[in-house]
């Protein structure tokens, strides 16, 4: 038995318009039918990416893998992760791919600078549980942030999220690479002076733009860290760790005006053995810039190793040297003392004669002979 289809004589204006179309290029026809039924474009993918904390990498809630995951501190509210979309972006939609320890309540965030933020959503009642959550927006910014106020109910860990997805129109401006350094800076550590608290590798070759050399640390020694001074009191924007496969899980980005006291920037933990680049964005003003290594990640059984130990932002004025104080000018005109004729010497007594050499026995030798040196 043959299926039954209807079948509509097109006839005027819908006949002419048919006749037309067959002209028409079937390639024109396909741009024109994908114009009008396109989705949005989904931002974030593959974007740079921010985290309060990370005990797995935020990038994995942006590179479209629905198997990896951004994880926070546990037990630390509030948290948040923030994705850069490259330029001022149309936002309409925001997908959430919760893992099962997720938020109750949380703000959705947008901003033009990363720093003044406005709420645009707040998402209440939030069960456990792995579940997304689609957010309808209308709004222009650069950047959107997940930033999450309450744990689900038993949640006793942290927040997570498998991907974030941000929908809407790019803006204008060149894309902004999630490993491009921060526009008008420079790497400020190259060449410059490193300390480390020990070295079976010089931690000079951390800093001498050659990633096939590296500092390593001596082994099983916890913490352990390397330093360099930047030469001046600098503007901070970022710092990249190219770590060799012996790298840390847990470690801190320190900064300090004199070496000695110390701020902690960063407290990164990622356990993952192996070749990898850690950059994290930073803000400050510092002349020394510290990694100091808390513990190994798991399949480490060396020390800590860093291939290049990159600053990137503005070299300061260097510091001046203190002059020479100047001394108190004299005077050419002042006459000099003059000095009391020396009074002359009394006569020395004639001193005793020298006593006559002993004669060396018959056959003995001289304790030190004409050609030999002694040595003080």
């Amino acid at each position: 038995m043959n299926p039954v289809s209807s079948h509509r004589t097109r006839s005027g204006f819908g006949a002419r318009l048919a006749g037309i179309s067959k002209l028409l290029s079937p390639v024109l026809l396909l741009v024109l039918g994908n114009t009008a039924s396109a989705d949005p474009v989904n931002l974030a993918l593959n974007k740079k990416v921010t985290a309060s904390t990370e005990l797995r990498r935020a990038k994995m809630a942006v590179d479209g893998d629905p198997g990896s995951r951004w994880e926070s501190a546990h037990k630390v509210a509030p948290s948040w992760l923030a994705v850069d979309l490259g330029s001022v972006s149309q936002i309409s939609q925001v997908k959430i791919d919760w893992e099962d320890a997720n938020a109750e309540i949380y703000e959705i965030q947008g901003s033009d600078d990363n720093s003044n933020w406005t709420t645009l959503s707040v998402q209440t009642g939030g069960k456990k549980g792995n579940r997304t959550d689609t957010v309808d927006l209308n709004a222009q910014y650069r950047y959107l942030r997940v930033f999450a106020t309450k744990h689900s109910e038993h949640n006793g860990y942290g927040f997570s999220i498998w991907e974030l997805k941000v929908l809407g129109t790019a803006g204008d401006g060149a894309p902004v690479s999630p490993d491009a350094p921060p526009a008008g800076s420079s790497n400020i550590a190259k060449g410059k002076t490193t300390y480390a608290s020990s070295h079976l590798q010089s931690s000079a070759k951390a800093v001498d733009g050659n990633t096939d050399s590296r500092w390593e640390s001596n082994h099983r020694e916890s913490p352990s860290w390397m330093s360099v001074d930047l030469g001046s009191v600098s503007a901070v924007q970022q710092v990249a760790i190219h770590w060799e496969a012996a790298n840390a899980a847990s470690y801190e980005v320190q900064g300090s005006l004199d070496n000695s006291n110390w701020t902690t920037l960063v407290t990164p933990y990622i356990d993952e053995f192996g070749n990898r680049i850690d950059r994290w964005d930073l803000s400050g003003d510092y002349r020394y810039i510290r990694i100091n290594a808390l513990t190994p990640s798991s399949g480490n059984a060396w020390g800590y190793s860093i291939r290049e130990l990159e600053v990137f932002g503005q070299t300061g004025e260097a510091p001046p040297t203190n002059p020479t104080e100047p001394t108190e000018p004299t005077d050419p005109t002042d006459p000099t003392d003059p000095t009391d004729p020396t009074e002359p010497t009394d006569p020395t007594e004639p001193s005793e004669p020298a006593p006559e050499p002993v004669p060396l026995p018959e056959g003995a030798l001289p304790l030190f002979p004409e050609n030999t040196k002694v040595v003080e």
